[in-house]
């Protein structure tokens, strides 16, 4: 004797309500009925209607089960199947046909290798039509199938039938000009024309294709294959496509356009789109085959915004991380996450898209990256507060770290050789933390900018008064640019919203005024500078306006000011030469020496990661730094080789590469140069061949997109970039 089945619907248990039923599924012993297993199932709507209407039994004893579920704002085909031995869930499938309407499934049918049809009916707000869907036998759609009525009368299937060579016949009923009558559809398996999705699995016309979603690991792509069942040679036409989102479905054409009897060919469509929301298509394949002359298939998929590409210049320490992002419209940045795992733990800095419609490619260079290690990343836009992520991917380092490949180009014109190309000094340029954008003073002693216009990088001026001295230094907060005037007072370039202009800040105490470096904390919105009286002086924006105040009484500061943002500490080079450091407290400043070598000398460089300081030796011009330990603070050489350029005030006027205790850019004799960790030294290397050794004044770092920028002696700025 073998089992029963049933399937139906039941009141929640201890519920009576005809408003609030379950699916239940049990499976009865067919000797004496007794019960061997029972199954209830609640779909997502909750206190709602969820109703089975059909049973069957595939080969190996399990029950496959179908009807309609409330998923909370309509209903939908639900269809399970259960384990014959405890009747679990092996797999589950809801569907909801392309219009967003609801769907009731009515019957089922089941081939000999276990695959399933279920049939019932479909409807939106105007239309109400047969609805046919199969599954494979783990429960994966092979395809959907609507049948409108004429004119847009209704149409409901009943019944369905599998036959032995996989053709499938809907049986149900039909409405036209409000007369019923029967409906028998016949959906074709095997005609003159058969095209298959995979290859083994006939589609009927009209078939609804999922491509599920586009989010850049690996576009959706699907494979149809088009056979000649026929007796005599089949002639394709040119396949097309269109629809209103059939741009975002790339095609490639099969290789034969003659298909002899009993031949095939195949062809690809891929899914990519960086436009977010559903994207609907239909593909149209002629052919000289009488009973079906045009093969339609509609194409169903979704579009992200964000789509993570492959990952390139992966090596020991770096690597570029890759991608494509759309505005869609509206205001977008985008950056990517990073880490060992898919927590990700790292970020970049932001990209704006802007409001544009196109797809645009986005690249970000990282480093300080641990050697023989598999990173995780992934690609995400914030378009107006809507986060849109992409899928993850993963690259692995190798076990040498070496610098990656650069290049060099200049970007600044001498249209005017006299006015706009760059003053030498000190510090007399400074990029821009987050957009494309150089700040420097001309020989005219004014602001000019050169920044990156589409692809083209243009000049123009920012100040016109002609009182610029030197130490030019940016502060994101505000996107303010501070500098010395030629009347030693402290002044500042800034965006109104409609056009640059220029203030002076807070007011110096009597018989002061700047003598030297100038750093900004962007985070207490405060402009540090040396004073002539020897002291750390410090103007900070209160919301209304500048105020001056002084740090510490100890006269001894002689210049090369860096702050660490994170820690709220001030450092600078001491009268003694040595390493001091300013730190809050929380009530007052405290003030004490960092090093016990008074070989300081160039600009000091702090790392992004905070308590560790870089700057050039006075003595034998090579890289050192202090760190804090975390008992103590460490003095170390980076390197022996003497080749930091003396004569230039800056030993790198950027943060390590990526916030990572890295890499440094420094002018090495009049060179451009990366001082890197290779994972067991400090190592030197040339950045690139433009500008010789001709580079004058301090390397600027941009960090969004790890440009370097520099003086040339020429008085052209030059740009070094990795690719």
């Amino acid at each position: 004797m073998g089992t029963a089945f049933a399937a139906a619907r039941s009141p929640l248990q201890g519920g009576q309500s005809l408003y609030n039923l379950d699916y239940y599924t049990a499976k009865y012993a067919a000797k004496d009925g007794s019960l061997i297993w029972e199954h209830r199932y609640d779909g997502p709507g909750g206190s709602s209607v969820d109703e089975a209407y059909a049973v069957a039994v595939d080969p190996q004893g399990n029950a496959v089960v179908t009807g309609y579920s409330d998923n909370g704002t309509g209903s939908c085909f639900y269809t399970a199947k259960y384990a014959s031995a405890d009747g679990s869930t092996v797999w589950e499938q809801r569907y909801n046909d392309p219009t967003g309407g609801r769907d009731y499934a009515k019957a089922m049918a089941m081939d000999s290798t276990g695959d399933v049809v279920v049939t019932g009916y479909s409807y939106d707000t105007a239309n109400l039509y047969a609805s046919t869907v199969a599954y494979d036998v783990n429960g994966n759609q092979l395809w959907a199938y609507g049948q409108p009525g004429v004119n847009g009368d209704a149409t409901v299937g009943s019944a369905v039938t599998v036959d032995a060579l996989g053709s499938v016949t809907v049986a149900g009923s039909a409405l036209q000009n409000q007369v019923g009558s029967y409906l028998v559809l016949r959906l074709p398996s095997q005609a003159q024309l058969l095209v298959s999705q995979p290859v083994t699995t006939p589609l009927p016309i009209n078939a609804v294709i999922s491509f599920g979603t586009d989010n850049g690991a690996s576009l959706p792509t699907k494979t149809f294959t088009i056979a000649n069942t026929g007796g005599t040679n089949l002639n394709l036409g040119a396949i097309t496509k269109d629809g209103p989102d059939s741009s975002a479905y790339l095609f490639n054409p099969p290789a034969s356009s003659v298909l002899l009897p009993g031949s095939s060919t195949s062809f690809t469509v891929t899914l990519a789109s960086t436009i977010n929301g559903s994207h609907l298509a239909t593909l149209h394949i002629p052919s000289d085959d009488p009973t079906a002359p045009v093969f339609t298939i509609t194409l169903s998929g979704t579009g992200s915004a964000a789509a993570t590409t492959t990952a390139s210049q992966v090596s020991g320490g770096w690597a570029t991380l890759n991608g494509n992002a759309n505005a869609n419209g509206a205001a977008t940045f985008a950056y990517f996450q990073y880490g060992t795992t898919t927590s990700y733990g790292s970020i970049t800095g932001n990209l704006n898209l802007g409001t544009g419609i196109a797809t645009t490619p986005l690249s970000f260079n990282i480093s300080g990256l641990a050697k023989n290690t598999t990173y995780h990343y992934r690609l995400v836009t914030n378009s107006g507060g809507t986060i849109t992520y992409g899928a993850d991917q993963t690259f692995t380092t190798s076990s040498t770290a070496s610098p990656p490949a650069w290049r060099s180009g200049q970007i600044s014109s001498l249209t005017n050789a006299s006015l706009n190309n760059m003053a030498d000094g000190a510090r007399t340029g400074t990029a821009d933390s987050t957009r494309a954008q150089y700040y420097y003073k001309s020989t005219d002693n004014n602001i000019w900018c050169v920044y990156l216009n589409g692809s083209t990088w243009t000049q123009t001026a920012l100040s016109n008064d002609g009182n610029v001295s030197d130490w030019l230094t940016f502060g994101g907060q505000y996107n303010l640019l501070c500098y010395a005037g030629k009347d030693n007072q402290i002044w500042c370039v800034y965006w109104t919203g409609s056009k640059w202009a220029t203030s002076q800040l807070g007011a110096m105490p009597n018989g002061v005024t700047i003598a030297g470096d100038l750093a900004i904390d962007n985070s207490w919105n405060t402009v540090y500078f040396r004073g002539t009286d020897a002291k750390l002086h410090a103007d900070c924006w209160n919301g209304k306006a500048w105020v001056h105040s002084t740090v510490g009484s100890n006269a001894n500061v002689q210049g090369n000011i860096a702050v660490d943002e994170k820690y709220h500490m001030v450092y600078y080079q001491g009268t003694d030469n040595q390493l001091w450091v300013f730190q809050w407290t929380g009530s007052t400043w405290a003030q004490y020496p960092l090093t016990k070598t008074a070989n300081v000398g160039g600009a000091l460089s702090v790392d992004a990661l905070g308590l560790t300081v870089y700057y050039r030796s006075s003595v034998d011009n090579s890289g050192c730094c202090v760190y804090w330990s975390g008992k103590a603070w460490i003095q170390e050489t980076l390197s022996a080789s003497a080749n930091i350029n003396a004569s230039t005030t800056s030993f790198s006027d950027a943060t390590p590469y990526s916030g990572q205790y890295d890499t440094l850019y420094i002018d090495g004799n009049n060179q451009a140069e990366a001082l890197y960790w290779t994972g067991n030294t400090w190592t030197h290397g040339l950045l690139g061949g433009d500008g010789g050794s001709s580079l004058t004044g301090a390397l600027s770092l941009q960090p969004v997109y790890h440009w370097i920028f520099a003086r040339r002696s020429d008085g052209n700025i030059i740009i070094f970039w990795y690719q």
